[in-house]
């Protein structure tokens, strides 16, 4: 790390920045971002003083990427940090001010890392996990979901998993399922398929 960005830096780290986290030397998807706050998706790049056209080339196509998939790119020259790096702290508060109006909150959303993958169940109004091709969302029902959809013959819809039975067989060879948040009590079952 320079020393131009270690100016940086030490105003950034630990949520000194009002409460904003940021990481230094972030990977994203194929690139590494000089300082990225995850929670507003914005990525601050500090421009060295000369690149050459390949290296500027490189920034424009880098950039181009990030905002294509929703980041937010501001970069800043070096003898503006080196002239006045208080001014340009409070540039980045602007923008994280600006990223805050539009939606984006202090700390992350979960629901997915700068690499795409999710990790946890939807909340607070995050969209669901993608579906597969059969329409099932890939969770079990919470809070109230209604349970994954019934055949024609009534029988649950559970997928098996990790080489489990279909369904739960009873005493009486029966094919049924044991009732999931709020069902009615009594088992379903129906005759031998």
């Amino acid at each position: 790390m320079s020393g131009t960005e270690l100016r940086v830096w030490i105003r950034l780290r630990g949520r000194k920045l009002d409460g904003w986290k940021f990481r230094r030397q972030q990977p994203i998807g194929p690139y590494y971002v000089d300082f990225y706050c995850p929670a507003a998706k914005l990525v601050i790049e500090i421009d060295g003083p000369s690149h050459s056209d390949e290296g500027a080339a490189y920034d424009v196509r880098r950039q181009a990427w990030l905002e294509a998939e929703g980041y937010k790119v501001v970069r800043f020259p070096v003898y503006d940090i080196d002239d006045e790096v208080e001014g340009v702290i409070d540039s980045i508060r602007y923008e994280l001010e600006e990223r805050e109006k539009v939606g984006f909150g202090r700390r992350p959303s979960r629901s997915t890392s700068p690499s795409g993958l999710s990790g946890h169940l939807p909340m607070n109004g995050e969209d669901p996990l993608p579906t597969s091709p059969s329409g099932l969302s890939g969770h079990l029902p919470m809070n109230g979901e209604d349970p994954l959809p019934t055949s024609p013959s009534g029988l649950s819809g559970h997928l098996p998993m990790n080489g489990e039975d279909p369904l739960p067989t009873s005493p009486s060879g029966l094919l049924g399922h044991l009732p999931i948040n709020g069902e009615d009590q009594s088992l379903t079952v129906s005759g031998p398929a």
